[in-house]
């Protein structure tokens, strides 16, 4: 089955953060897409298979969850090097709609290897064709440099899953409509002709293949992508992942 799902996802290094950071992180994060579009004004939590609740924003409580929200193995013994997992949904029924998002993350890993360990990733419903309204450039990247500014990644990218059938296995960068560079590394980048780019007030660099909603099937969508990619090349060649080291 084809996967219409689009996403944005935010990727970084081992960093320590505490569950009352993390809290701080998501309720900043869902602050600042409440003023984006009424589409994210409403957060919820499923708490069991049948019962959904209001999304808890008190961030004394929200920091007692996160510290709950760790991985455990199949005997039940907690995997605390994973780190603490949490999200909310935008949409308080069973059923996904076409204008509803998912909000998760997966933070303070602190495991070595060739590889992001962490990450937070916004996507709309799984499975479910996204209305044309709500993956629109204008939403798509104000929602990544939201969770730009919340999250503090390394590298962010946002797109449609169906591009992954062009990814690479080998490459740890990938094809998609933006790409969000952290300003650690945004120095390495010499933007394409091809493509939109744009500076963060902290140095990062956005580069956007195209300010309509991305498209698979639109040659020349793939092919701005395609010349961003190549741009990265420098960043790609670091030793992985280029954040495990402070600067």
């Amino acid at each position: 089955m084809v996967n219409p799902q689009y996403k944005i996802a935010a990727y970084w290094g081992p960093r320590a953060d505490t569950p009352e950071a993390l809290a701080f992180r998501l309720l900043d994060l869902l602050n600042q897409l409440k003023t984006i579009d009424p589409v994210f004004a409403n957060w919820y939590l499923f708490t069991s298979e049948t019962e959904v609740e209001p999304f808890d924003m008190n961030p004394a409580s929200l920091t007692k969850t996160i510290a709950q929200a760790i991985w455990y193995d199949d005997d039940g013994h907690a995997e605390w090097y994973y780190g603490y997992h949490y999200g909310a949904f935008s949409y308080n029924t069973f059923e996904p709609n076409a204008r509803g998002f998912k909000v998760s993350f997966q933070a303070n890993n602190l495991l070595p290897g060739p590889y992001f360990m962490n990450h937070v990733v916004l996507g709309t419903c799984y499975g479910i064709a996204p209305e044309d309204s709500v993956v629109t450039f204008r939403l798509f990247r104000a929602a990544l440099l939201a969770i730009v500014e919340a999250w503090e990644p390394t590298w962010c990218i946002a797109y449609p899953v169906t591009i992954s059938d062009f990814w690479q296995k080998s490459a740890h960068l990938r094809l998609a409509w933006l790409n969000y560079v952290s300003p650690r590394f945004a120095s390495l980048i010499t933007p394409p002709p091809s493509a939109i780019h744009e500076r963060t007030a902290q140095g990062g660099l956005l580069l956007s293949a195209t300010q309509e909603t991305f498209r698979v099937d639109n040659p020349a969508h793939l092919a701005v992508a395609q010349d961003i990619l190549k741009a990265l090349a420098p960043f790609e060649a670091l030793p992985w992942p280029p954040d495990a080291t402070p600067e």
